[in-house]
């Protein structure tokens, strides 16, 4: 790997793996909340399985 102003990485190095990507519907009522949908709105499309 190289930078332009830096020397070339030589050796051994470690790096980790981080996800940040939300898990899947982890942010649902957040996002129809702000598309005006009302928590019991939000809560009869969870339960018919809609989304």
């Amino acid at each position: 790997m190289l930078h332009v102003a830096a020397e070339p990485l030589t050796g051994w190095y470690h790096f980790e793996v981080i996800s940040v990507s939300p898990g899947l519907g982890e942010h649902t009522r957040k996002v129809l909340a702000k598309f005006a949908y009302d928590e019991e709105e939000i809560d009869r499309l969870l339960d018919e399985g809609v989304v």
